[in-house]
């Protein structure tokens, strides 16, 4: 369904070249879900904001050899038909749904919209339309909230609003960005279980963003972990959490909370900062925080290999088969 080949997102700054995306490629077949996770700033939410062009370029440089949907090479299209196809074959679900959703705008308007735009259906079905999917979502007394503004909803209600907005037409993708970041534990897992319920309704691929681990184990078939904007690990999901090959996502998997044994011993953090966007090292950008590094991490950035089946890493070391 998806295909991106070597895709580069840059941004100019005083400093140079910030390179928030660099030389990544992945692929999504119809109704998987991938989940793409990574510490803040790793280049996840630019990654799918340049598949779908809603990066400014200029000022920013978006470079691939290739971005196809459904064999439609999405660089050669105009704004005009890009509209046509975000909102209605590919869908977002933002962050903050605050300030994704208009404040000045009823939550009924806002929906119905979606459908003006991209449907031939009369005000009458886009009003009826929007009612059935503002319950599908879990949106109790549905006609009421409808009439409501963003502000007058919970956190959680108003995520539930962008999902069905998401969904109203059907799209082949939808693309989860962080979904539940400004949510407590609670409303997150019932945010991420009426994804998961949705994409499997309506058969809709899906991908997920996260800097959790833990959250994507039980939604996503495959998972890529992504490193200052690059791929440094990508296989299924399975796998990844039980036989992970990168330092990286090693390091990930052993910050993740325990209740065994939390007594015991502390947090384990990685040690180090992400680099400089605008000044990379020279080698593998995650060298300078690896406890496993050599001469040549430090020198030469190595490129993907296959690490088995269906598996992919960004690294020159083999490291010992030792499960998360």
């Amino acid at each position: 369904m998806l295909v991106v080949r070597e895709l580069s997102t840059s941004f100019p700054s005083p400093a140079g070249p910030v390179r928030a995306v660099d030389d990544l490629s992945f692929s999504l077949q119809a109704g998987e879900t991938l989940a793409i996770v990574g510490e803040s700033g790793s280049g996840k939410s630019v990654t799918n904001l340049s598949i779908v062009g809603l990066v400014d370029s200029p000022p920013a440089v978006v470079k691939a050899a290739e971005i196809s949907f459904k064999g439609r090479d999405l660089r050669a299209l105009s704004e005009k038909e890009f509209c046509t196809i975000r909102g209605r074959e590919i869908a977002f679900v933002f962050q903050d749904p605050m300030t994704s959703l208009n404040p000045f705008m009823k939550v009924q308007k806002q929906l119905a919209e979606v459908l003006e735009i991209h449907t031939d259906l009369s005000k009458a079905e886009r009003n009826v339309r929007v009612l059935e999917m503002l319950q599908k979502v879990g949106i109790s007394d549905a006609e009421r909230r409808a009439k409501q503004y963003p502000h007058e909803l919970s956190g959680g209600m108003r995520q539930r609003v962008l999902i069905a907005m998401a969904l109203l037409c059907r799209p082949s993708l939808l693309i989860a960005d962080e979904p539940t970041t400004a949510l407590d534990v609670t409303i997150q897992a019932q945010i991420l279980d009426l994804i998961r319920d949705l994409v499997e309704e309506t058969g809709a691929a899906l991908i997920l963003v996260s800097h959790d681990l833990g959250v994507v184990a039980g939604m996503a078939q495959r998972v890529m972990v992504m490193y200052a904007g690059q791929m440094m690990e990508m296989g299924p999901t399975a796998q990844i959490l039980k036989e992970p090959k990168h330092p990286y996502t090693r390091a990930l998997l052993k910050a993740v909370p325990r209740l065994k044994g939390a007594h015991e011993e502390r947090l384990f953090s990685i040690e180090g900062l992400p680099p400089n966007p605008s000044n990379r090292p020279e080698g593998c950008p995650f060298a300078p925080r690896c406890d496993h590094r050599e001469d040549i991490c430090e020198s030469t950035n190595p490129d993907v290999r296959l690490a088995g089946d269906g598996h992919q890493i960004r690294c020159h070391i083999d490291l010992p088969e030792v499960s998360a």
